[in-house]
């Protein structure tokens, strides 16, 4: 097991046991820490964490999301989190990101006019664009496709 640690970390059968279903902020009794869910799905639960920062965990988190992200920090300028902390195992795993300040896409879609959405639009393909660009690190150049840690593509 990767344990790396920059931060205080919660313990992730604590979140669980202390679940309060319906409802899409969570309070640990005991720490009084308040959490939002922002997603659940496919065996990951990504949570906003104290306001502070997110934490993303569960059965499909994967060593290669960190080594993803470092890659993609490395090599362009396309904005996202920050790791701070990371506890992968073989069966699960848990990342603690920073915040990116700012109100969700999809909670103001519906009120963009469609020139604004096409740039929105516009700009996510630019950001994709610079992804595509991103040179095969040397160490993985034997590989016709792998994951960003050397892995095997999980989707072929």
């Amino acid at each position: 097991m990767t344990f790396h640690l920059h931060m205080k970390i919660s313990m992730w059968a604590r979140l669980i046991s202390n679940w309060i279903k319906h409802s899409s902020e969570l309070r640990l009794m005991r720490r009084k820490d308040v959490m939002t869910v922002l997603s659940k799905q496919g065996g990951r639960l990504v949570l906003e964490r104290d306001y502070s920062y997110v934490s993303k965990g569960g059965t499909a988190v994967r060593r290669f999301e960190i080594e993803a992200m470092k890659l993609v920090a490395k090599r362009t300028s396309v904005p996202l989190p920050e790791v701070i902390y990371s506890l992968i195992s073989d069966r699960s795993g848990e990342i603690g990101m920073t915040t990116i300040p700012g109100t969700t896409l999809e909670s103001l879609w519906d009120k963009l006019n469609r020139e604004t959405k096409k740039s929105i639009c516009h700009e996510t393909w630019d950001q994709i664009a610079k992804l595509r660009e991103i040179p095969q690190p040397p160490a993985l150049r034997q590989f016709f496709q792998c994951l960003a840690d050397g892995s095997p593509t999980l989707d072929l």
